[in-house]
């Protein structure tokens, strides 16, 4: 049986939920993902990097690294279970 409107439109509000909320789009790692680039961009060295994100309880740059990789498929598949 095929759902109705309301019922897709209520998966659909469940799936951006997740979207929005999901570690790669919100939360530490978003924020460390963030700094990175913005402090590679100024010039600064790795080190330097790794310190500023230690400092403020910020995810490593390897930790980042193991999160996208982990990451980029489910929000992938998110972003798929929209448009299907």
């Amino acid at each position: 049986m095929a759902k109705n409107k309301e019922a897709l439109y209520d998966e659909l509000v469940d799936i951006q939920n997740k979207i929005d909320h999901h570690p790669m789009i919100s939360g530490p790692h978003a924020e460390a993902s963030s700094l990175v680039e913005i402090m590679k961009e100024q010039g600064y060295s790795h080190e330097e990097i790794e310190k500023s994100l230690k400092d403020q309880g910020l995810p490593s740059i390897v930790d980042i690294g193991k999160n996208t990789i982990s990451g980029m498929f489910s929000l992938w598949w998110l972003n798929y279970k929209k448009i299907i």
